[in-house]
Parts: structure tokens; C-alpha cells; sequence
């Protein structure tokens, strides 16, 4: 009797320093996935500046546009005999929008097309320059590919080494909530510690409602990697501007680095979904789909079930036999 009462605050310390491991692996976790989030966070954010810079000096140049048309009314004022065209006339519209019209005959009219057309340029110069929001560097447009290769290959690296942080950090939390199950026979206790696991992970939620969500991290991934082929994609339809300001030599140089920047963004591309789907399929209860098993492969970081174990050390009795007596 009294080996019991002794034994008894041995046991209830051994489940309060399990459940002080738990609470341990659970902060662990929770860290990992601040440090994942932030990291998306600032790949985005670099991926949109980037973005934004390509549309304006190529597909939407709207400084290039106003630039040319305000040349085009200049040149009309220039030439009177052109005035009935279709591009002077188009361009006296886009004059007469910004109420410099005036009368075509005075110098006072010309004088103030052409400071028009000198801030234009000079806006337009402006532009052509890149000023990254988080490290506060200035960069030429045409240094843009090159850039994009270096802070994506970068941040992959990096969000790689958060995303397999996080996954190690919840497995071994999930692993350590299992405890409650099989040692201490607790199913309900099990429940809770699981389902507060299942809420840490924000980009790769179970829930059924926010499962649209979760492919949040895969987009903002291949979105840096789509940047970087459109970036240099452009730049090689213009590579003749390039071999006629800064030579061949250095030209292919600069085009050898960003194209193998690519190629490791798309294997650093793939390494990461790797892992993510891992993340976003850990807590899931069904089965992933085909395409994502290719990526996952027959780890062990996929959810399976719990079963109940005999206690170590303890072999369940064995029947006696009826001799009939």
C-alpha cells in the first residue's frame, strides 16, 4: 500500500513533464511557421515590386507612351503641312487633355511643348531606375534581371530552410502529442493537443473552408520564378541594345547568369513545393491526390493513424489451458 502512495507523485510528475515537453514542441512550431510566413511575405513582396517594374517598361510604359506622343505633337507644331494626319491629329487630343494647346503660331505655344517634352523625358529616366523597399538600393531597369536571379535565388534558399524547419518542428510535435494517446490513454486530451497543431500552420490549413488558401504559398513560389522568365525573356528580344552599349563580352556574361539563375530557381522551385506539400498534406485526413504523391514521395510525414501499443515491457497473459480437471 504504501509502495502505491510513493509511486503516486512519481507518476503524476512524469505527466506533468510530459505535458511541459509538449508545450516546448508546440512553441517550436509555432516560431517555425512565424519564420516561414515572414519569409513568403518578403518573396512576395520583392516579386511584386519586380513585377510592377517589368509592366511599366515593356507591356504599359506609360512614361514611354506620353514621351512619344508629346513628340509627335512637337514635331506637328514644328511642321504645319502635317497637321491633318491622323497621328497629329491624335496627338493634339492628348495635348488638349493636358490644356497646353494654345495658339500653334506663337513661341510662346512651342516653348511650352518643349518643357513638356523635356520633364516627360526626364520622368521617363526616372523611371528606368529601381528602388528595392526593404534594402533601399537603387538599380538601373536593365540590371533587373540580373537582380531578380540574385533575391529569388536567395529567398528560395532561405524559404526553403524555413519550410523543412516547420515541417521537422510539427512532425515532432504531432509526434509528441501521440503520447497522450497511447501512454497515457487519454483519447480526449490527444483530440485537443492535435487540433491546436492543426491551427498553427496559417498557408496550410485542413479545414475544408480555407483549403483554397493553402495553395497561397505555391502561387507566391512560382510567381518569382514566372517574374524572372518574363525578365529575362524580354531582355533577350533586346539583347541588341545591350551588345551596342556595354559590348559582346560582357553581354553574354550577363545573360549566362541570368539564364542560370533560372535554371536554379526552377530546381529551387521544385524543392520547395516538395516540402510545402508535405506541410499542407500533414495534418489532412484523406488521402493526397496522384500528382502530389509524385511530389511527396513515400515519406513519413504524411497523417496516419494512431494505434494503441502494448506497454513496453508487459507481454499480455497467456490462456491457460483446460486439462479437464
Amino acid at each position: 500500500m504504501s509502495e502505491n502512495i510513493a509511486s503516486a507523485p512519481n507518476l503524476d510528475e512524469a505527466r506533468v513533464q510530459k505535458h511541459l515537453d509538449f508545450k516546448l514542441y508546440l512553441d517550436a512550431a509555432t516560431q517555425a511557421v512565424t519564420r516561414t510566413r515572414n519569409s513568403l511575405y518578403l518573396l512576395l513582396t520583392v516579386a511584386v515590386v519586380f513585377l510592377t517594374v517589368y509592366v511599366n517598361t515593356t507591356v504599359l510604359d506609360w512614361a514611354g507612351a506620353r514621351f512619344e506622343k508629346m513628340q509627335v505633337a512637337y514635331d506637328c507644331l514644328q511642321e504645319p503641312e502635317k497637321a491633318n494626319t491622323r497621328e497629329c491629329i491624335s496627338a493634339k487630343e492628348y495635348v488638349e487633355e493636358l490644356h497646353l494647346r494654345g495658339e500653334t503660331d506663337k513661341p510662346s505655344t512651342q516653348e511650352k511643348y518643349k518643357e513638356q517634352l523635356g520633364a516627360l523625358l526626364r520622368l521617363r529616366g526616372e523611371l528606368r531606375r529601381i528602388q528595392l523597399p526593404i534594402f533601399g538600393s537603387v538599380l538601373d531597369v536593365n540590371d533587373l534581371g540580373l537582380a531578380s536571379a540574385i533575391l529569388f535565388f536567395i529567398f528560395l534558399i532561405v524559404l526553403r530552410s524555413n519550410f523543412y524547419r516547420e515541417l521537422d518542428s510539427l512532425t515532432s510535435a504531432k509526434k509528441r502529442a501521440e503520447v497522450f494517446k497511447v501512454e497515457e490513454k487519454n483519447p480526449q486530451l490527444y483530440e485537443e493537443s492535435y487540433e491546436m497543431l492543426r491551427r498553427i500552420p496559417v498557408l496550410s490549413s485542413p479545414k475544408r473552408d480555407n483549403r483554397g488558401f493553402r495553395w497561397s504559398a505555391m502561387v507566391i513560389i512560382t510567381l518569382a520564378v514566372i517574374v524572372h522568365a518574363l525578365i529575362i525573356w524580354n531582355d533577350w528580344k533586346t539583347s541588341k541594345i545591350a551588345f551596342l552599349l556595354i559590348g559582346d563580352t560582357k553581354s553574354y556574361v550577363f545573360y549566362g547568369i541570368e539564364w542560370s539563375g533560372f535554371v536554379f530557381l526552377c530546381l529551387l522551385w521544385y524543392v520547395n513545393i516538395k516540402v510545402w506539400l508535405k506541410l499542407a498534406y500533414l495534418f489532412h485526413e484523406k488521402t493526397p491526390p496522384r500528382w502530389a504523391k509524385f511530389f511527396i514521395g513515400k515519406g513519413s510525414y504524411l497523417n496516419q493513424p494512431v494505434v494503441d501499443e502494448e506497454p513496453r515491457g508487459e507481454t499480455p497473459p497467456v490462456p491457460l489451458k483446460d486439462d479437464g480437471n
